[in-house]
């Protein structure tokens, strides 16, 4: 059986850091600490699972055509590695504008904080049920 790679994008001491759900649901877990090594990583090996925190831009940072901070990757993803599952983890406060990036990127789960092993593990599965199909 083939194992399945997970790369978690850590942005904030808010990304959970759950080891044991990963190797419950014999996943590979790299985590990845800045945007640049994130897009460095995804050129050298293809994961099947991406684990994202979403932040909204409310400043003009993100100001046209960009939504968030996850814009410049999920752009690299959808024209090079189109196949890889996304998880996304968003505060309950940021959660209603991740429907913002539906239409231009597909998710396949939204997290919101507190992240427990439970919902993690829960979200994980579903992902990998439809890596499968």
């Amino acid at each position: 059986m083939k194992k399945i790679r997970l790369y978690s994008y850590i942005e904030s001491p808010t990304h959970p850091l759950l080891a044991p759900v990963y190797s419950q649901l014999a996943i590979e877990h790299q985590p990845i600490k800045s945007l640049r090594k994130l897009m460095q990583q995804l050129k050298k090996a293809t994961p099947d699972i991406v684990l994202a925190e979403f932040f909204y831009g409310y400043s003009n940072n993100y100001a046209g055509a960009n939504i968030s901070n996850l814009d410049v990757v999920l752009r690299n993803m959808q024209q090079k590695t189109p196949q890889v599952k996304l998880v996304i983890i968003a505060s309950k406060q940021e959660a209603q504008y991740v429907e913002k990036l539906v239409p231009l990127f597909p998710i396949s789960a939204l997290i919101t904080h507190p992240v427990t092993p439970k919902s993690l593990a829960n979200a994980l599965s579903d992902t990998l049920e439809n890596l499968q199909n």
